[in-house]
């Protein structure tokens, strides 16, 4: 009796592998210009549920007069974090 290995899908494999550069070269692209253009602001932690792999943390922040919510997950934030400030980096024309 021959084994029979399973067959790869090369096509399929390449796609996955591309779709997988093209969102990473996207979220670096935009991690280098908020680097670059983006401005300081402080936000305030509302917040804060507790989730597999981390906690589901909630925050708003103001930029030019307008308040924005925003959400983020981290296994560093505390339930004792709620109501903290901090920096955070935005572009000013997409907050």
């Amino acid at each position: 009796m021959s084994e029979t290995k399973p067959k790869t899908n090369k096509k399929t494999l390449a796609i996955g592998l591309g779709i997988i550069a093209c969102i990473s070269s996207i979220g670096f692209y935009r991690s280098c210009t908020v680097q670059k253009e983006g401005v300081y602001t402080i936000a305030t932690l509302y917040s804060i549920r507790g989730t597999r792999g981390g906690r589901l943390f909630f925050f708003d922040y103001t930029i030019g007069g307008k308040k924005y919510n925003s959400s983020g997950v981290s296994p560093d934030i505390k339930h004792s974090d709620e109501g903290k400030r901090f920096f955070i980096q935005v572009l000013p024309n997409d907050p």
